[in-house]
């Protein structure tokens, strides 16, 4: 199932910075989200199955410990 969207608790990106930049890299993973306007879902061209299919499924809960090793 895909969830709806909701800016104030579920923003389109979240910036997490470290408390210091220790390392000189930024991860980033602008496909991995799990949420989907329904201004979207009616003007996609695929089908739930398929958005889910072109998700970087996860990657964003592999790089949330980032900041704590020192970058963003």
């Amino acid at each position: 199932m895909i969830e709806s969207f909701d800016k104030l608790h579920n923003p389109p990106f979240v910036v997490e910075s470290p408390a210091e930049q220790r390392v000189p890299f930024v991860f980033n993973s602008p496909h991995s989200g799990r949420h989907y306007p329904q201004g979207l879902l009616n003007n996609a061209r695929l089908d739930d199955v398929q958005i889910r299919r072109s998700e970087d499924v996860m990657v964003d809960r592999l790089f949330e410990a980032m900041p704590r090793m020192g970058a963003p």
